[in-house]
């Protein structure tokens, strides 16, 4: 019998749909294979020596195991996350329980039991202090005072297991491998393990997470957000927080702003990397930051943190151009409290404003500063008058260059020095005004400053400005 193409076709095509679907739901599934004899005992070995070697730890034989390796080294530093945990729990939880018996014998067997299989399960008989029995509590207190002494010895085995856990992370780049790190330190923050000694090797992989800016691993962290809690979502976002760059909010941020938690919001706000650079999701800080400034909803007021406050009204103002947020540093300005008051006058002294338009709003929140008896409130005025541009800035700050204190005429100097620099070559006004100065003064101490700052802008191309120690 002779077969056609077509009908080669007809009886190839369930094989290879078959084999398709199969190959489909291999990579799909979980691996159902045990790991062979000699790949279990180089895990062993591996781990090991994770404990030894420390920053010269060599990962390649965890990460050629791929999701074996890291499942490997989840359980040998998380074993409170593993699959099977649960069940710990619950003869943790029976153990506890023991510690009430009427048996002398059961009592003090829980204890040895839990004095040796506790240590991973610490928030679990941190809950169990509040109970009725007094025994109890004394047992307990004194097994979670046990694990809090720590030898030489075990503080040397952390570091160098941090070390070599980093060294390994550094080198995952398998998607499997970094959403199955992200689920088991969910699993392991949710068991409050941010209170244990175990902290640090979170703070390692959480670092390693913020690394790979990788949206699928991050999610695997926003049932922090629901935790009871707040701390625990805190941990995770000041952990990944200032390690992302510039370009990459991670969705634990985003969702903590938007969680309707207010202690969330202003972590996830201050943690977040500046929100200008991150394009796509800017909009949704913006409308935060709108919230807490143009709206009137009690849920958004934050004004009894006053640094929150602040650093807040900074970045709506600086990014989003809320004038509200503008607005609320100038009114900080006649604060009573120096430090309040210290700390607007230099958000707005910020050099992102450089090179803008002073405006007169600003001019008369500063009026009183620039005149303080405090040499610290003048030095901080007329750094930020130097920012600005516009006809009263050189003459304010040829005022602070005749100032008294040190630390105010050399900053008007500085800033006068900036405001050259502003304006194309042989077009600025300041050497002229300098000069102008220098003959209407009879201050020598003012025209020796002055004569100084004249010879560093002539120069072909002037520098930051040093002071001399003493000038003739």
């Amino acid at each position: 019998m002779q077969f056609s193409h077509w009908h080669i076709l007809r009886l190839a095509c369930p094989i290879v749909w078959f084999g398709i679907v199969s190959a489909s739901a291999a990579s799909n599934a979980e691996p159902t294979q045990p790991i062979a004899g000699d790949d279990r005992s180089g895990l062993k070995n591996a781990l090991a020596a994770m404990a030894r070697d420390g920053q010269q730890f060599d990962p390649q034989p965890l990460v050629k195991q791929g999701v074996a390796g890291m499942r490997a080294v989840l359980d040998h530093c998380f074993p409170e996350s593993a699959p099977s945990a649960k069940t710990d729990q619950e003869d943790i939880r029976n153990l506890i329980e023991q510690l009430g018996d009427e048996s002398f014998d059961v009592r003090e067997q829980a204890a040895v039991k839990l004095q040796r299989l506790g240590r991973g399960h610490q928030q679990l008989l941190r809950d169990a202090l509040d109970s009725d029995d007094a025994e109890v509590r004394f047992r307990l207190s004194a097994i979670l005072k046990s694990f809090q002494r720590r030898t030489a010895v075990d503080t040397d085995r952390m570091q160098k297991t941090c070390r070599a856990l980093e060294v390994y992370l550094g080198a995952v780049d398998d998607l499997a491998c970094q959403q199955e790190l992200a689920r088991r330190v969910t699993t392991s923050l949710q068991a409050r393990l941010d209170q244990s000694e175990k902290a640090q090797l979170l703070q390692v992989c959480l670092a390693a997470m913020a690394q790979w800016k990788v949206d699928l691993v991050h999610e695997e962290l926003l049932p922090l957000l629901e935790h009871e809690d707040p701390a625990v979502a805190i941990f995770a976002m000041r952990g990944i927080g200032g390690r992302t760059g510039n370009s990459y909010i991670a969705p634990i941020h985003l969702g903590a702003i938007e969680s309707g938690r207010r202690e969330l919001v202003k972590v996830g706000l201050r943690s977040m990397p500046c929100p200008i650079w991150d394009r796509q999701n800017k909009p949704r800080v913006h409308k935060v930051y709108n919230n807490i400034f143009e709206g009137d909803d009690p849920f958004w007021d934050f004004s009894d943190d006053d640094v929150f406050m602040q650093t807040s009204a900074f970045v709506a103002a600086r990014d989003f151009h809320i004038p509200e947020a503008r607005d609320w540093p100038l009114r900080r300005m006649a604060s009573d409290d120096e430090r309040q008051a210290l700390r607007a006058i230099q958000s707005l002294g910020d050099t992102y404003y450089m090179r803008r338009p002073i405006y007169p709003e600003l001019l008369a929140a500063l009026e009183p500063h620039l005149n303080s008896d405090d040499a610290q409130f003048r030095q901080r005025a007329i750094y930020t008058v130097g920012v600005y541009q516009g006809e009263p800035v050189p003459a304010l700050l040829l005022a602070g260059l005749a100032d008294r204190e040190q630390a105010v005429w050399q900053t008007a100097g500085r800033r006068l020095a900036d405001q050259h620099r502003y304006h194309p070559a042989g077009k600025s006004p300041i050497p002229t005004l300098l000069k102008d100065a220098m003959d209407q003064s009879s201050d020598e101490q003012f025209k020796a400053r002055a004569a100084f700052l004249l010879e560093h802008l002539q120069q072909e191309r002037p520098g930051y400005l040093l002071w001399p120690k003493k000038l003739p």
